[in-house]
């Protein structure tokens, strides 16, 4: 069996006559405007008449790219089957319909399924819409656990429990949403520190023979965001940490490197081209915001908490109640968008505000129901000192909710579901609202 690599979260695992191609995102920014590869991909297309299976983690445009998707060639989508997770909203089922694949198989959570004679797959799905994916072989056991965050004992014990030993292990080695604010280095640099030690907390229960750190060969982009950079993992420190700490052998792997499992892998070579790579990032220029009228605004906002109202009827209860004060940095200005009303003028100290942003960044929460979980992953915002920024997370994750195809209830009930999911931060919070 070979594992082609293809850049980020994209891999081919090749056995034989199945080709299984894992989340491809090849070409342009994504989670709007807020990230762009580090490293070119060279994957001519034409070669999606060999590829037979493509699986997507999740709907992140960093696994499911639609522009990469429009790039494949009719006539070999209509061979392709694709593999996603059974799921409510089924938007990525119709959508990939509507391109003309082949088939599309919906993976029920932690159910094995045939692949061809050699291979057999388990998707399980995870929180926030993510899942993970063993694919196994008579010999063999690869799991890829992509953006799914497995950080403490319990968590990687159900990993343990649901599969045992793993001979090769993808996982991911770089913050993927904001942390700190800008002048808050240190809380980025001890965020990856923690994504190494996740890495060597896997590796004690799941014990792989090689682990692939993957998923994260990304870098923030805008000029809102690009302090981000500061703290990130690079590979060669990924490398160098399991190396010295696991026994457990790293493969990195760049974009083309094809690697036939248990042979020998020079990973330095792919080190050596990423190292260059990093340093073409000083040098480009970033992505600028466009201003939004403010009208344009305050009607896509009404749109927003109507859109809310429409879909979850019990929210209306609380609508009225619920505000988050927003300094508009392209403005200068402050705002209150309230859950009933939308978004209106209101005289607030930037530091009192409960989130600074651009109305670009703001309009594209409006626009889209996945619009604040954007926002949170591409961190195209601030949180001024005294703001409390759970105002605002509140009605986007109720969005966010929504775009999953679930529903809002308030009942007590459903307290459990709402603080896992991050609607409600705690039980507290929970018992003021009822």
């Amino acid at each position: 069996m070979k594992i082609e690599f293809i850049n980020h979260a994209s891999f081919i695992l090749n056995n034989g006559n199945t080709q299984i191609m894992c989340d491809p995102w090849f070409y342009g920014t994504a989670f709007d405007n807020g990230w762009k590869l580090i490293s070119k991909t060279e994957f001519p297309l034409e070669r999606f008449r060999d590829i037979t299976h493509i699986f997507f983690s999740h709907e992140h445009p960093d696994h499911f790219s639609p522009p990469t998707l429009k790039k494949i060639d009719h006539n070999y989508r209509k061979n392709i089957v694709i593999l996603y997770q059974k799921t409510i909203d089924q938007k990525i089922k119709n959508y990939c319909k509507n391109l003309g694949f082949k088939k599309f198989i919906e993976l029920r959570s932690n159910h094995f399924y045939k692949i061809d004679d050699k291979l057999i797959i388990n998707c399980t799905q995870y929180t926030y819409g993510d899942s993970y994916i063993l694919f196994k072989t008579p010999d063999l056991k690869i799991l890829n656990i992509n953006d799914c965050v497995f950080d403490s004992i319990e968590k990687v014990r159900i990993l343990e429990n649901q599969f045992g030993k793993i001979d090769i292990l993808f996982t991911q080695f770089g913050y993927a949403n904001k942390i700190g604010r800008r002048n808050e280095p240190q809380k980025r640099l001890k965020e990856s520190e923690e994504k190494l030690n996740r890495i060597k907390l896997q590796y004690e229960y799941l014990r792989p023979d090689y682990i692939i750190p993957f998923a994260s060969f990304i870098y923030f982009c805008h000029q809102e965001n690009y302090y981000m950079n500061d703290g990130m993992n690079k590979i060669n420190t990924v490398h160098e940490f399991i190396q010295t700490n696991l026994q457990s052998k790293p493969i990195i792997m760049y974009p083309n490197d094809v690697w036939e499992i248990g042979c020998e892998f020079n990973s330095i070579n792919s080190i050596n081209k990423y190292e260059v790579d990093y340093l073409k990032i000083e040098k480009k220029k970033l992505i600028q915001s466009k201003k939004v009228g403010l009208q344009t605004l305050f009607i896509n906002s009404k749109l927003f908490v109507n859109r809310l109202w429409k879909k979850n009827p019990q929210y209306r209860m609380i609508s009225r109640l619920k505000n988050a004060s927003i300094f508009l940095i392209d403005y200068g200005e402050s705002f209150i968008l309230n859950g009933y009303n939308g978004l209106s003028r209101k005289t607030i100290e930037y530091s009192n505000c409960d989130i600074a942003l651009s109305s670009e960044a703001l309009n594209f929460v409006f626009l889209f129901e996945w619009g604040a979980e954007t926002l949170n992953v591409n961190a195209r915002f601030e949180i001024p000192m005294n703001g409390n920024y759970y105002n605002f997370q509140f009605l986007g994750n109720l969005s966010a909710l929504n775009n999953r195809g679930d529903r809002w209830y308030l009942s007590m009930g459903n307290a459990y579901n709402y603080i896992k999911s991050g609607i409600i931060q705690d039980i507290k919070i929970f018992v003021d609202f009822l």
